[in-house]
């Protein structure tokens, strides 16, 4: 809830600023991606939304994905926005919400269908994430976008991608195509282990 304060808070900051937010974010949260349907509005095992089987793990984590590579898109096209840390912040929200989900899950749920549900769908975004943190383009937007605009965006923002920084650098992403593809590996083998 928190996050999504922040979010909103920003992006009134991004227009009175006289900049447009580039259409991807939480309004796109809150129109779909944990709202599969009208028949799932109620809230779900964990407070998450569409989250009322143990299959719905492999859906709302597809739909995180899905929403995940829409932000990467926008992210990597430039000119590198000043909404950079907000898009990104908003692809971690989506990542997070499920995995935090189906940690609690895995750990507290009695029910086995649901401890493999979660188990499966932290497996696949850990994956997903470890890709991420190995993404060339994304590190270099996110790169051109601090050095554009970190003069402009508040402390929190600015203390934001330079964190992300640090985290891409912390995964390898100096590191040469081969070394960073075996860093890569490791740490999909620590994430299944």
């Amino acid at each position: 809830y928190q996050r999504r304060v922040r979010g909103m808070r920003s992006v009134r900051m991004l227009r009175q600023l006289g900049r447009q937010p580039r259409g991807v974010g939480w309004p796109l949260l809150r129109r779909g991606l944990f709202h599969p349907s009208r028949s799932h509005s109620t809230p779900g095992l964990f407070g998450l939304p569409g989250l009322h089987r143990p299959d719905n793990f492999a859906e709302i984590g597809q739909r995180a994905i899905a929403f995940s590579d829409e932000i990467v898109a926008k992210v990597c096209d430039p000119p590198y926005g000043y909404d950079t840390v907000l898009l990104l912040d908003d692809l971690s929200n989506a990542l997070c919400r499920v995995m935090d989900a189906a940690e609690l899950c895995r750990n507290v749920h009695p029910d086995p269908s649901w401890l493999q549900a979660a188990h499966n769908a932290i497996c696949e975004v850990s994956v997903f994430m470890e890709t991420l943190n190995a993404n060339t383009k994304l590190y270099e937007a996110l790169k051109q976008a601090h050095e554009l605009h970190k003069e402009d965006w508040p402390e929190d923002w600015r203390a934001t991608a330079e964190g992300l920084l640090r985290d891409f650098e912390q995964h390898g992403i100096h590191l040469g195509d081969a070394q960073r593809e075996h860093v890569q590996l490791l740490h999909q083998h620590i994430n299944h282990v």
